[in-house]
């Protein structure tokens, strides 16, 4: 064997050594169930910011089970309100100081399951105790929780029924026209008045975050001071707080124009006031959605908030 042969040999064999001393963390050992909870809890015996619970790929907490349903939560809250959990599942609060671990006992364990029973304190040093029994799920070679319940409620089962609920309620507000769908979200008692943001388009609901993102960073009365639009305890659907109160006069399609179709109400107010909006609303997939809310003085709801984000932005610099 030549020189270069045999020196090329010599470092596949060493590279090769390495691989086998030294496996990528990767592959390393994972976790047991009871070592998985011990490193969740881990920030909050700390006092330090725990993960969020709908994390995802390396730093996920969750099954992808329950992903699935935290993310579609997340997709029917509208910016500013609470989902289905108004509380931190890990530990049975909203508010934990120098959390204390009182006992984590695995009832049962298979290669592809896991039960855990967990009792913390949220408050170190009260009497307080939140009782846990956590649900895993080997994905991948990691425990992930599957659910937690307290009480009998199972975290899963919440979100599962809130999620379902509001998407047979947002379903009940479609039909083939665009008219017909309009109506629908003026008379429908079962629509909430502050879910209006649930029917935006994503390029518009994408302006509703952004635009929530600089209120929620500003006080009241810099929001007055700066002419912010205040879109939060009014709908723009009426200048109401519900737009189901209002007396439905006329609703009438105007005109369609690449594929965006503006649809003109006219209402009473409670008050007997005339007044009207023109909603610019777009079909995708057999889906009707709202793309702008157009008053008759005030104009394009989207265009008032993206001068708001433009006018908060120039301010912070």
């Amino acid at each position: 064997m030549s020189r270069d042969a045999m020196n090329r040999y010599s470092r596949w064999v060493f590279i090769l050594f390495l691989a086998l001393a030294f496996p990528p963390l990767a592959q390393s050992q994972s976790l047991s169930v009871e070592e998985t909870l011990q490193r969740l809890y881990k920030p909050y015996t700390e006092n330090s910011d725990p993960p969020p619970f709908d994390a995802t790929g390396a730093s996920a907490i969750a099954s992808s089970r329950l992903l699935a349903a935290l993310k579609t939560d997340s997709e029917l809250t509208s910016p500013g309100d609470t989902g289905a959990l108004d509380w931190d599942p890990r530990c049975g609060c909203q508010d934990f100081d120098h959390l204390a671990v009182e006992d984590i006992a695995v009832l049962y364990q298979t290669d592809n399951s896991a039960v855990a029973q967990v009792s913390v304190r949220p408050i170190g040093g009260s009497d307080a105790v939140s009782s846990l029994k956590y649900r895993f799920v080997n994905e991948h070679g990691r425990w992930l929780v599957d659910d937690i319940t307290e009480d009998g409620k199972s975290i899963w089962q919440i979100l599962n029924d809130s999620n379902q609920a509001q998407l047979k309620q947002l379903a009940a507000l479609q039909h083939p026209q665009a008219v017909a769908f309009v109506r629908a979200v003026y008379t429908s008692r079962e629509f909430d008045a502050l879910s209006w943001p649930l029917l935006l388009t994503p390029s518009s609901r994408k302006v509703m975050e952004d635009f929530h993102t600089l209120t929620n960073q500003m006080s009241a009365k810099e929001q007055e001071s700066k002419t912010i639009p205040d879109i939060w305890e009014t709908s723009p659907l009426c200048g109401c707080m519900n737009p189901n109160t209002v007396k439905l006069e006329t609703v009438q399609a105007l005109e369609e124009v690449a594929g965006k179709t503006r649809v003109q109400v006219h209402f009473e107010q409670s008050d007997g006031t005339q007044d009207s909006r023109e909603i610019v609303v777009r079909q995708t997939n057999g889906t009707w959605q709202i793309d702008d809310i157009l008053a008759p003085v005030e104009g394009s709801v989207i265009q008032q908030l993206e001068r708001a984000i433009q006018k908060g932005l120039r301010a912070s610099k």
